[in-house]
């Protein structure tokens, strides 16, 4: 999600199905219907796959193309602040080096 830039999305996706599906279910599950630790356990992971599912289809249905550029541009960043920490630490080492 953090990729086509849809992190509050997923947030608010995941407090969703965690708090307002998941926890509501486990309880009903666990007390209601006696399931008690099983329940409880099969509440949170029937949210987990619900959240699986909304966030697989936001990934499937994202627009790949423009992200491209942002991508260059963030290798080209990582690129230049690799070569600064390279000097660095090169500058660093270099008393210890003589």
């Amino acid at each position: 999600m953090r990729a086509v830039g849809q992190q509050l999305f997923a947030s608010i996706t995941t407090l969703v199905c965690y708090y307002f599906f998941g926890l509501p279910l486990a309880i009903y599950l666990g007390f209601k219907k006696g399931l008690d630790l099983y329940g409880f356990w099969l509440g949170f992971a029937i949210a987990l796959i619900f959240l699986d599912i909304i966030v697989g289809i936001i990934v499937i249905k994202s627009d790949w193309s423009d992200k491209s550029l942002s991508l260059e541009k963030t290798e080209a960043t990582i690129e230049k602040s690799l070569q600064i920490t390279r000097q660095n630490s090169n500058f660093a080492m270099s008393p210890l080096l003589r």
